[in-house]
């Protein structure tokens, strides 16, 4: 592996593992480094397509669960929904939960490999 050297000579080193030395410490480490000088001392990659797919659906699952969903839909799409809530007895969330998971299920059936996205804790 090619070993670049920092702006005062010193070889740039590996970043740090995040469980052994914490996140503090990678951010730390992103922070002092530019991207270019680790491109070229070879500590950086480009991310794979499944990479990309992950972390994707893992920024979209953060923002699903800290916002939820906001839809915006034609007044005929809401006069619509609308009656149909008053005629199934249900509320409006619900028949669009109940839509979205049928969505889901339906494509879990039909993709070969899904993206599976982890639950991060919340800090205390």
């Amino acid at each position: 592996m090619k070993n670049s050297r920092a702006k005062n000579g010193k070889a740039i080193p590996p970043p740090p593992d995040p469980d052994v030395e914490g996140y503090d410490a990678v951010i730390a480490y992103f922070m002092k480094y530019t991207t270019d000088a680790l491109l070229k001392a070879g500590h950086l990659t480009e991310a794979t397509p499944e990479e990309t797919r992950e972390l994707a659906a893992s920024a979209a699952f953060s923002l699903l669960r800290k916002n939820g969903i906001r839809l915006e839909l034609t007044d005929a799409e809401c006069q619509g929904l609308a009656e149909l809530a008053a005629r199934s007895d249900m509320s409006v969330n619900e028949i669009v939960r109940k839509c979205i998971r049928q969505l889901l299920r339906s494509q879990a059936r039909s993709s070969p490999r899904p993206v599976r996205v982890k639950a991060r804790k919340k800090a205390v």
